[in-house]
């Protein structure tokens, strides 16, 4: 059996942890043993431990890439675990430590869109990647071409789509007991975003096309989600009154997502968005930014509607156009829940990423 030690940075349960989480479920045990590393305190031990992960919690670490003590520390660390893989997610101090220790197998995971940068961090990346990593795992296609173009070398990339698990249906008493919590009433047409509330999620621009809409008296609009821009976001949205809620955080989002007519995704940058996932999943049809990548996961016209990049007008229409017809919004539903359970799954996500594993340590067995 291989042991395998993700390293993540996080001290909150953001994208790239439930992505951590969701393999964690999924992980082929009989051949790997997952280990993870976080920071002390983290709000991933919890359900990290609950999915079979054995968690090590260091100082520091936390929300930054890179910190010489870090290093330190996690060097500490591999000498007395002595993984065949260091999975990164973002940690920068992580890659240094295992190519120190002579880790086996290093692999990293982009969970972000990647700056282009300028000819120096090109010349970098172009010198750096290949020492401290085997493979570089981008969640889109998008973000692969993103790393190509900052340097990275193009025949390090692999693509894997992120995945989730599938959530259990509420039955119809447990659906409608979830409707009234969240006070969303089966009489409306509801119209949601789910997000940290954050400047790059763009709840903003979904409160600017609420307002475009808001003369349709049969449209509701909730946003699920907590942040430091909660308070702007509450004032920005004061005009609507009652017609729009802050639901805050859940631990039912998948649920939720699945009580509204349509889901809205204004971000301003995004890898590959586990809400639009967790959305086709439930049958919820999307509409959102045509930024990079996103058409890797919705086809416009067929699981939901995009909009020019920016163009908060357009995404206020064709979120009315979607309002308007119940028959497309079912029909874009049923094929965007076909697609999440072809593309999108924690276990189809898990076995690319263990083949991938396999083949470096492969390669590096022949190397001896």
């Amino acid at each position: 059996m291989r042991r395998v030690l993700n390293v993540i940075s996080d001290s909150n349960i953001g994208g790239a942890g439930r992505v951590v989480l969701n393999y964690l479920a999924a992980a082929d045990r009989a051949r790997f043993e997952t280990l993870v590393a976080m920071p002390r305190g983290s709000r991933l031990k919890e359900p990290a431990e609950a999915l079979g992960g054995t968690v090590f919690e260091l100082d520091g670490l936390a929300e930054r890439s890179y910190h010489p003590d870090d290093v330190r520390a996690l060097a500490r660390l591999l000498r007395e675990l002595k993984p065949d893989v260091v999975h990164t997610h973002g940690a920068l101090s992580a890659r240094i430590a295992a190519r120190r220790c002579g880790v086996g197998a290093v692999v990293m995971t982009k969970h972000c869109a990647a700056a282009p940068g300028n000819a120096a961090t090109r010349a970098a990346h172009r010198l750096l990647d290949p020492r401290l990593t085997d493979r570089m795992i981008a969640v889109t296609r998008a973000v692969g071409r993103q790393m190509a173009a900052a340097g990275t070398p193009e025949g390090m990339i692999r693509v894997v789509y992120n995945g989730i698990r599938p959530a259990e249906p509420y039955a119809p008493a447990e659906r409608e007991a979830l409707r009234a919590r969240l006070g969303m009433d089966a009489a409306h047409t509801w119209i949601g975003v789910a997000a940290r509330l954050e400047p790059v999620k763009g709840v903003d621009r979904f409160i600017e096309a609420a307002k475009l809409l808001a003369e349709r008296e049969e449209l509701r609009f909730i946003v699920f989600g907590a942040g430091s821009e909660e308070e702007r976001l509450r004032a920005l949205a004061a005009p609507l009154g009652g017609r729009l809620r802050f639901a805050g955080f859940t631990n039912e989002i998948e649920q939720a997502l699945g009580l509204l007519d349509l889901t809205v995704v204004p971000s301003r940058s995004e890898a590959c968005s586990l809400t639009v996932i967790e959305s086709l999943s439930m049958g919820t049809p999307v509409c959102a930014f045509a930024i990079d990548g996103m058409d890797e996961l919705v086809r416009d016209g067929t699981d939901g509607l995009l909009a020019a990049r920016d163009d908060v007008p357009a995404l206020a229409a064709a979120a009315g156009r979607l309002a308007d017809d119940a028959a497309l919004r079912a029909r874009m539903g049923e094929n965007g829940s076909a697609r999440a359970r072809e593309l999108f799954t924690a276990q189809t996500m898990a076995r690319q990423i263990e083949e991938i594993y396999g083949q470096v340590l492969g390669e590096k067995e022949r190397e001896r």
